[in-house]
């Protein structure tokens, strides 16, 4: 991940109407896990939808395709945070899925009055500094699956079990930070003379996550559509004041691999 936003900012424009615009998006969120399209429209179908559509199809779930959504307690999904202008620590989507989302898009239709950054991390870095701090609590987190569910009612109840740490079964390498303290389930996963183990591991694990260190902070503006792995960068925010408005979707890993190879950058 890179402070200089130039790197990961690709214009609108140019993304639209040239494979070699599309190509630098894709190679950013490759190398650094996060890209921007700055310039687009500011609403859901022009912008959000033509912008994510032109990279690939939009993965349905249980939001339906393009979500949009502010502060709103009335809403049916109002026990989700993400209803509420309180504060997100960094985390990432979907670890109540089977398989998280791949892509994770963010587009700002209304700024707030106050407040309401965005902050990511690299959780590939992150979990570069963890197991050289703590190899221990590395380990554990990489070999200890723990349960995580959404309960959305009446109909939905999204639950699975896996690691914080997963790792590809043939390299041995990092392809998956999984970390939402949000979405955890009751731990009946990890055996009692080992609970200690876990929360001392957890803990140390969100230090690192939040220390400043390993955050980036920055205002999304409306026009400017944010792609993020989500396999690897964590997004949060900070609290707001006012109407803050943002619509959003997700991309398959698949769909979004395809094309990186197609590209020859993985």
């Amino acid at each position: 991940m890179r402070e200089n936003m130039e790197d990961i900012t690709v214009d609108w424009s140019e993304y639209m109407q040239s494979d070699e615009g599309v190509k630098r998006l894709v190679e950013a969120v490759v190398k650094y896990g996060v890209g921007l399209v700055k310039g687009a429209p500011v609403c859901v179908e022009k912008g959000t939808r033509a912008t994510v559509e032109r990279l690939a199809t939009i993965q349905k779930n249980l939001y339906g395709d393009v979500w949009v959504f502010s502060p709103d307690l009335s809403h049916e999904g109002s026990s989700d945070t993400s209803y509420t202008n309180l504060g997100l620590k960094s985390h990432t989507d979907g670890t109540y899925l089977s398989e998280a989302p791949g892509i994770q898009t963010f587009h700002v239709l209304q700024e707030a009055d106050r407040g309401g950054e965005t902050v990511i991390t690299d959780g590939f870095n992150i979990a570069d500094k963890f197991r050289s701090k703590h190899p221990e609590y590395f380990s554990f987190l990489a070999s200890h699956p723990i349960p995580s569910e959404y309960i959305h009612q009446p109909y939905q109840h999204h639950y699975t079990v896996d690691t914080i740490f997963k790792h590809d079964p043939v390299t041995l390498d990092l392809n998956q930070f999984r970390y939402n303290v949000y979405d955890r389930a009751p731990l009946n996963t990890v055996p009692s003379h080992l609970l200690e183990t876990f929360y001392d591991a957890l803990r140390e694990l969100s230090l690192e996550v939040q220390n400043p260190k390993n955050e980036m902070w920055f205002k999304l503006m409306p026009g400017t559509v944010m792609f993020t792995d989500n396999w690897r960068v964590t997004h949060g925010r900070a609290a707001f004041s006012g109407h803050r408005q943002l619509s959003g979707c997700y991309v398959g890993r698949t769909d979004f691999r395809s094309r990186a190879k197609a590209f020859g950058l993985i």
